[in-house]
């Protein structure tokens, strides 16, 4: 005996309803500064991708290590998932040959945006997508970009509610990779001088310029001098000099 089942719905509904879709970003704009950090993200990956499928996306984060699934992507671009994590936000920008702060803060950057979260019982302030690339970047002196009449440039730390406390833990976090970023550019400047000794080395070799012994020294030991002092930065790392030299002088607060 064949047992007959008849389906019924609720008043009102002519059938089984649909899996309800999640808004996308043209629904639903951005509704808090969480989502804005995503948004500005989505609409870059889409600019760069182009023409280009998300299928060709998709393959190309696995091809760099990371899988991102061509629905991922999709979802991301569109507004479906309102956030994108660190690794995401990095395999994304190599497969679309950016840096991961040019898709978190993509061009012109003139325009303003809200670089921190509202702070409880404050109100929201904006600034220059600029000056939030410095700040994340780590720059030690980010500075507000304000009218030419303007007395003197408003440091963004200020701006950012930093109090001197504040500030000066912030240079001292930055401490190793200011340096670090001193010693890449004195690292930049020794390899062309290291270029510049080989051309001119070969040029006194063939006799095609006069190239005097004095100038070939003069070279070299300017290339030494700047490895001693990229060394030494390497060597500072993040060392507070200056907190070393207060606990040498006043001893162990904690010893009495």
């Amino acid at each position: 005996m064949t047992r007959v089942v008849r389906l019924t719905y609720a008043d009102g509904m002519d059938g089984p309803q649909k899996p309800k879709q999640k808004p996308n970003w043209t629904e639903v704009p951005p509704r808090d500064w969480a989502e804005e950090q995503a948004h500005r993200v989505a609409l870059e990956v889409s600019r760069l991708r182009g023409k280009r499928t998300g299928q060709w996306l998709a393959d190309r984060t696995r091809e760099l290590g990371y899988p991102l699934t061509r629905a991922v992507i999709s979802d991301i671009e569109v507004g479906r998932r309102r956030y994108v994590t660190t690794a995401e936000l990095i395999v994304l920008a190599r497969a679309l040959d950016t840096a991961p702060i040019a898709l978190l803060y993509p061009a012109p950057y003139r325009d303003t945006i809200q670089i921190l979260p509202t702070p409880e019982g404050g109100q929201p302030r904006d600034f220059q997508k600029i000056v939030a690339v410095q700040w994340f970047s780590g720059d030690p002196k980010p500075t507000l970009d304000l009218p030419d009449n303007s007395a003197q440039p408003e440091l963004t730390l200020d701006a950012l509610g930093l109090s001197m406390v504040d500030q000066m833990n912030y240079d001292s976090h930055l401490l190793a990779l200011t340096r670090a970023r001193k010693a890449s550019d004195l690292a930049a400047r020794k390899w062309d001088l290291i270029a510049k000794l080989r051309v001119r080395r070969n040029a006194k070799r063939q006799g095609l310029d006069k190239v005097s012994d004095e100038e070939l020294d003069d070279l070299t030991a300017e290339i030494g001098e700047l490895q001693e002092r990229i060394d030494e930065l390497w060597k500072l790392g993040g060392r507070d000099l200056h907190a070393e030299a207060v606990d040498e002088m006043f001893g162990d607060r904690d010893g009495g």
